[in-house]
């Protein structure tokens, strides 16, 4: 990007912002597209991270500045208040997926002056489709959003973070903008009021956010390569091989999911290898197995109450698996977690597995950097660079052995990774 020099801010402000770079992004474009296959999702990665580039070049900084202001904010809350109606799912059982606002609205009960302005919102969008005046059709975008697991993060966003996240500057204001570490006294905090931390408030909150959470976490991973996957992590190599072939499968624990909620993680590995050695183990706090349990997950699995704040109980793992765990605590909190495990393991052959996003020192993409705002707005904590992780671990006591990258080619967030460690020599 050139930068102009230019004493007329005015001039500047409505001036595209990087003009020079337009032929070369339209050329890139047209390189990606004339070579895209749907068998190379990365193509698609290509084409999309080119295509934003050149949106970015050719808005000047005053159309950037009203998208950002009152585009993304206006979207949002239109979204949010459409899916509350189930506008979406009226539309998914339409002929052809199309009503018009009249039959819209006498069937969500709500005013058809109001929601005729929320759909000409959501058609100057592209989230829906305007047909005619004052009829629209779903459009990929909007069928998604139909299914709860996909349009669950609206009101999650909006009851569980955007209170705290909108008077974060306020916050770090009257910090002085000194990084917040303080799980209980932190950002969260400040705007709501609240004595807990955000995961002991979400859960006794009594309008669904806990579940609105959930479902925006199952939804978020979907598409994204599994630890156990290949393009990942070769697991059978790196694990299965060395379980000694005498092992004894009523005793040996191949794998202890740490954290793992209702199991997502490792019903996927056990459906994936369905003959993977030895017993695993899947541990949470006592109402989150309750719900595992009540899962139909693998019969394999063994449901174990833990807080991972106590000394791990299940000794000589070949491997304790953590899937976005440690990015919710500070550093103080991450050791502590941690030093739980190293009291279970033996050197040389116990694994620990960090499935965590491992931030890229330089050009990092915007899902990690938005996640990493988010875990400071409302648990105090971050997501860490590549040098942050192996600093923490080696205090721990442990060794980074690998830090495996995912070849994620359904997303665009680079960043994902597993981080593969051991005990240290002492």
């Amino acid at each position: 990007m050139v930068l102009r020099e230019s004493t007329n801010m005015d001039s500047l402000a409505t001036f595209p912002c990087d003009w020079d770079n337009v032929s070369l992004l339209v050329h890139e474009i047209s390189s990606h597209a004339s070579s895209l296959s749907s068998n190379c999702p990365q193509q698609r990665i290509n084409l999309l991270k080119a295509a934003r580039s050149l949106t970015f070049a050719v808005q000047t900084p005053m159309e950037r500045i009203l998208w950002h202001s009152w585009a993304e904010p206006t979207l949002f809350v239109t979204l949010d208040t459409v899916i509350q109606l189930g506008i979406f799912s009226l539309l998914k059982e339409a002929k052809n997926m199309e009503m018009d606002i009249g039959q819209l609205s006498k069937k969500s009960g709500s005013d058809p002056a109001l929601l005729s302005r929320f759909m000409k919102r959501l058609a100057s969008m592209e989230v829906v489709l305007e047909t005619d005046v004052d009829r629209y059709q779903l459009t990929n975008m909007s069928l998604v959003l139909s299914a709860p697991k996909y349009a669950s993060a609206f009101p999650f966003l909006r009851k569980g973070i955007i209170p705290a996240m909108f008077r974060l500057p306020e916050y770090l204001a009257k910090s002085d903008y000194i990084n917040p570490t303080d799980p209980l006294n932190g950002p969260f905090q400040y705007a709501t009021g609240a004595s807990e931390n955000w995961f002991a408030w979400v859960r006794m909150q009594q309008n669904g956010v806990f579940e609105n959470f959930n479902n925006h976490m199952s939804a978020y991973n979907e598409g994204n390569y599994g630890f156990m996957d290949p393009e990942f992590y070769p697991i059978e190599e790196q694990l299965f091989k060395d379980i000694p072939a005498t092992a004894d499968s009523a005793e040996l624990v191949t794998l202890v999911d740490v954290g793992g909620g209702i199991g997502h993680d490792i019903a996927r590995l056990l459906s994936r290898f369905p003959e993977a050695p030895g017993r695993f183990v899947l541990q949470d706090l006592p109402n989150v197995i309750k719900q595992a349990r009540e899962a139909s997950l693998n019969k394999r699995i063994e449901f174990m109450e833990h807080n991972f704040f106590t000394e791990q109980s299940v000794k000589g793992a070949r491997a304790y698996y953590m899937h976005s765990v440690l990015h919710d605590w500070t550093n103080e909190k991450a050791l502590e977690i941690l030093r739980c495990l190293k009291v279970a393991m033996t050197p040389g052959y116990n694994r620990v597995l960090i499935h965590e996003n491992a931030i890229s020192h330089v050009n990092a993409d915007w899902q990690s950097t938005a996640l990493d705002i988010m875990m400071m707005t409302i648990l105090s904590s971050k997501e860490r660079r590549e040098s942050e992780w192996r600093q923490t671990i080696e205090e721990a006591g442990l060794k980074v052995l690998k830090i495996w990258r995912s070849s994620n080619i359904a997303s665009s967030n680079n960043a994902e990774s597993l981080i593969e460690c051991e005990l240290a020599e002492s």
